[in-house]
């Protein structure tokens, strides 16, 4: 163990420099630059992981899928979410870490949130995307839909039908 007062060496670089320091769990110590990258890296995970992966302003709020514009909301990590719009659903039809719900800044957080309803991500219900396997019927249905609103556009002449 260093003694009292000694540099903290970044676990990552191994700088003794640029501000390292301990950084709580789960970082230990880190430089400010390995510390912002590391950041980085788990709100990127995590992102991933909820769906939020929607581009930001100025971009439309519109799926790259099917182009239909959905509610962009930001996260609190620096993200942004595709909403269903109009999609309402009971909390115990979703799983928690498939929530959503809007804060009073209007700030999209996942998980769990007040009430009995919550949202869901467009990305995992998108027509255009595959249907939803090992999900809760809800997102079937919703999922359904969507295909459905696809499949009407198509008829309507659009250049680029979903895939059957």
């Amino acid at each position: 163990m260093g003694e009292f007062g000694a540099p903290q060496e970044c676990r990552r670089c191994r700088a003794t420099v640029g501000g390292v320091q301990d950084r709580g769990r789960p970082w230990g110590a880190l430089c400010e630059e390995c510390f912002a990258a590391e950041e980085a890296d788990t709100d990127d995970a995590q992102a991933l992981r909820e769906g939020a992966t929607a581009p930001g302003p100025p971009k439309p709020p519109t799926c790259p899928r099917c182009g239909r514009e959905q509610d962009r909301r930001p996260t609190g990590y620096g993200r942004y979410v595709l909403l269903e719009p109009e999609v309402l659903l009971l909390m115990a039809e979703v799983p928690q870490e498939l929530r959503w719900f809007i804060g009073g800044d209007g700030r999209a957080v996942n998980g769990t949130g007040p009430g009995t309803q919550c949202r869901i991500a467009h990305e995992r219900v998108c027509g255009r995307g595959p249907r939803p396997a090992d999900l809760p019927p809800a997102f079937t249905v919703v999922w359904r839909g969507n295909r459905i609103k696809d499949e009407l556009t198509a008829g309507a002449g659009c250049a680029d039908p979903p895939p059957c």
